[in-house]
This record gives structure tokens, sequence and C-alpha cells, in this order.
């Protein structure tokens, strides 16, 4: 494995705009970890924007894969995937649609916290 055809450069400024906490991740589509850092990079909010911090994350991470794909670390495959993820997701959905998307990752997120609080809170008060 080599350093990549850009020398580590972008992964090392996404770990720098997100804290360390949301490393750029190949195969976006169905990756977990993927998922896990979307919702991380929205809490960071490095750009005081949700929809743009998310957005330069998934840049990240299609810069990671072409980066990877280059170097020949991964399948070019892997790289085409993962521009055509991000081109449906960013590039031709309908403004509406984006903001539709957004507001559901807003209230998936409120309810985990509210959850979370909830049912700490509650144990919290049993003990």
């Amino acid at each position: 494995m080599s350093g990549g055809r850009f020398e580590y450069m972008n992964d090392n400024l996404c770990n720098e705009v997100f804290r360390w906490c949301a490393y750029p991740v190949y195969g976006m589509a169905d990756n977990n970890e993927y998922k896990r850092s979307i919702k991380t990079a929205r809490s960071i909010n490095p750009l005081k924007d949700k929809v743009l911090s998310e957005m330069l994350y998934d840049m990240f991470c299609l810069l990671h894969s072409f980066d990877w794909a280059e170097s020949g670390d991964t399948s070019e495959e892997v790289y085409e995937k993962d521009a055509q993820y991000f081109k449906r997701k960013w590039l031709k959905a309908l403004p509406e649609d984006i903001v539709k998307e957004q507001i559901d990752a807003g209230v998936s997120e409120l309810r985990e916290e509210l959850y979370h609080d909830l049912i700490w809170q509650e144990k919290e008060e049993v003990t």
C-alpha cells in the first residue's frame, strides 16, 4: 500500500477540519462507518452550515476514493461507484429533495439525542 497519489494530504486535511472524528472512507453508499461519520460531520459542523459540512465530508470521501484508486490501492470500480453516489446525492437531486433529506437527517439526530437524554435521565433518577 502506498501513501496514495496525494500522500495522505487530503485525508490529513479532513482529519484537521473534522477534528479527527470523521475519517474519509470509500464505499460510501453501503458503508456503516460512512453513515456514522456523516452524523459526526454534521454535529462538528465546521462550515457553520450542516448541509455544507456534510457535502465537504462527502467530497473528502470522494477524494479519498479517487486517491486510492489512482494509486492502485483500490479498484477503479470503487471510485466510480463513489463518484456516482456523490453525483446522485449532491448534483442530480432537486433542491427540495436535498432539503427534505437534511430535515429527515436532523429529525433523526434529534430523535436519537432525545432518546439518549431521556433514557439516561430516567436511569439516573432510578438509581
